[in-house]
């Protein structure tokens, strides 16, 4: 992780090889597990959904 405990589903996905659905199964379970944790959501300003940004908690 290069010492950054934050990451975005899209960058966890890209680092681990995988969809990004399987990145948000991942995180969620991480999040159930205590080990993630929801530290904010970017908006964008053009339309689409907001960006969530995970602390991960080793």
């Amino acid at each position: 992780m290069n010492g950054n405990t934050r990451l975005t589903t899209q960058e966890l996905a890209e680092r681990l090889g995988v969809s990004i659905r399987n990145a948000n199964r991942i995180l969620k379970n991480l999040k159930t597990g205590g080990i993630a944790t929801l530290v904010y959501k970017q908006s964008s300003i053009s339309k689409g959904r907001p960006i969530n940004i995970y602390e991960l908690n080793f």
